[in-house]
C-alpha cells in the first residue's frame, strides 16, 4: 500500500513540475516561484520574461522577481487586486502608490509595513479627518507610520525618528516623493531611550525593521558567530524630547507610537518617571520579551498611568512579540 501511495505520490509530483516546465520555460524564473509557493495562475511567461498578473509586474531576470516573491507576496497580491495598491519597478527595488501616498521599496522587509497598513488597519484611528494632534513617530523606519497618518489627518504633525543612517536615508527619501506632507514632518536621526549616550545597534542586513541596541535581542559576543552587523547610533532622552514638543506645539492631543526593538521598557518607564505619560492620549506600541523584559510590565505600568488596553493578543507576531493599544482614561 505504501509502496503505491509513494508512487502515485511522485508521479503527481513529476506531473506538476512538467506543467511548471511547460508554463515557465526559464529555470531560474521557475524555481524561484516554485519554491516561494506563486500559484501557476498568477504567472505568465513569454519572450524570456515574467509577469506577476495580480501586480501588473513584468520582471526581466529571476532576482527582480525573488526580491518581491520572497517576501510577503500573497498580502501584497490581495492588496493589489482590491485595487489599493499600485507596483511598479524601480532602480534599486519598487515604486508604490496609494491614496495619494509614494513610497520606495528597497529591502524585502519594507514589504511589512503595507501589512500593518493595509491588512491589519493600524493607523486607521477613530478621530475626525480635521483632528489636530501630534503623532510621535520612534522607530520611524522608512516613515510609512508617520506618512499614512499625515494623509489622513491634515491638521496633524508629525515629529518622527529613526537612528539607523542608511534607514533614516530611505525615509528621507519617501517624504521627498511626498512633498504635500514634508512641511508638517519634522524628521531626526536618533533614537529615544531613559539617558542621552551613543550606542551601538544590531542588524542582520541593512535597513532591517528588527535592528536593536539589545541582542539578548544579541550581545556584541554574538556579533561574528550570528553574522550581525552593527552601527553607532545617537540616542536621546525621551522625557527631554516629548518635553520639549510639549512647550512648542502645546498640543491638544499627542499620540505615540513606539516601534523600537526592546527600547519601549526604558522609554515608558523614563516618561513615568518625569510625569509624561499624564501628557500621552495613546500609545501605539509594539512589545518585545527577552531577557528579563516583559510584556507585563509594559501593562502594569500603563494600568497604573490610567491607560486602558486593547488588543494586547490581536497582533502578535510571536509569543515573543506583538502589538497593543492604549488609550489614556484621563484625556479622553
Amino acid at each position: 500500500m505504501s509502496f503505491l501511495y509513494n508512487a502515485k505520490k511522485n508521479i503527481t509530483q513529476f506531473m506538476i513540475r512538467a506543467t511548471w516546465k511547460r508554463k515557465i520555460a526559464d529555470a531560474g524564473f521557475r524555481n524561484t516561484c516554485w519554491t516561494n509557493n506563486i500559484p501557476l495562475e498568477d504567472i505568465n511567461f513569454e519572450d524570456g520574461r515574467l509577469t506577476l498578473n495580480p501586480l501588473n509586474l513584468t520582471f526581466e531576470n529571476p532576482e527582480q522577481a525573488s526580491f518581491l516573491i520572497s517576501s510577503h507576496y500573497k498580502p501584497i497580491r490581495d492588496i493589489c487586486k482590491k485595487g489599493e495598491l499600485e507596483l511598479e519597478l524601480a532602480q534599486s527595488g519598487f515604486l508604490g502608490h496609494w491614496n495619494n501616498l509614494h513610497s520606495y521599496f528597497t529591502e524585502p522587509s519594507d514589504f511589512y509595513m503595507l501589512r500593518e497598513i493595509f491588512t491589519y488597519g493600524f493607523y486607521d484611528f477613530f478621530l475626525p479627518e480635521d483632528e489636530a494632534f501630534i503623532f510621535v513617530d520612534v522607530g520611524m523606519n522608512i516613515g510609512l507610520s508617520s506618512l499614512c497618518i499625515l494623509n489622513r489627518f491634515k491638521n496633524a504633525k508629525s515629529y518622527s525618528y529613526e537612528p539607523s543612517k542608511s534607514t533614516f536615508e530611505k525615509s528621507k527619501a519617501n517624504f521627498l516623493l511626498n512633498p504635500h506632507l514634508k512641511e508638517r514632518a519634522k524628521l531626526f536621526q536618533w533614537g529615544l531611550g531613559n539617558k542621552e549616550r551613543s550606542e551601538k545597534i544590531y542588524f542582520t542586513q541593512s535597513g532591517s525593521p528588527s535592528a536593536s541596541i539589545y541582542h539578548n535581542f544579541q550581545s556584541e559576543d554574538d556579533l561574528e558567530s550570528t553574522k550581525l552587523q552593527s552601527e553607532q547610533i545617537l540616542i536621546k532622552q525621551s522625557s527631554t524630547i516629548i518635553q520639549n514638543i510639549l512647550d512648542a506645539e502645546n498640543p491638544p492631543k499627542l499620540i505615540l507610537k513606539l516601534d523600537c526593538e526592546g527600547a519601549e521598557y526604558e522609554i515608558l518607564q523614563d516618561l513615568s518617571q518625569h510625569r509624561l505619560l499624564g501628557h500621552i492620549d495613546a500609545l501605539l506600541l509594539e512589545w518585545h520579551e527577552f531577557g528579563n523584559k516583559k510584556r507585563k510590565y509594559l501593562t502594569e505600568l500603563l494600568h497604573r498611568e490610567h491607560f486602558s488596553i486593547f488588543g494586547p493578543d490581536l497582533y502578535n507576531h510571536s509569543k515573543n512579540a506583538g502589538n497593543l493599544f492604549a488609550a489614556n482614561t484621563k484625556r479622553s
